[in-house]
């Protein structure tokens, strides 16, 4: 699948929310994704108008789905 991403590619993930647990099979697709992604030198522009209630695991969780935890 890794020839199919293009380089450069722009990955828009809308209602981003729904990827808030770790074991959940969509999350780990869209990680696996992502990942792919960014081999190919592309970006991500995660999307939600729901706010995350006060979960700090869900809000760790979404920021390491797109590399972010570390920096922030």
């Amino acid at each position: 699948y890794k020839k199919l991403i293009k380089p450069g590619t722009l990955l828009i993930a809308d209602e981003f929310h729904l990827c808030k647990n770790n074991k959940a099979k969509k999350t780990l697709r869209f990680k696996k994704l992502f990942q792919m992604v960014r081999e190919a030198n592309g970006k991500a522009l995660v999307l939600t108008g729901t706010p995350i209630m006060n979960r700090p695991m869900e809000l760790k969780t979404l920021l390491e789905n797109i590399d972010l935890f570390k920096k922030s």
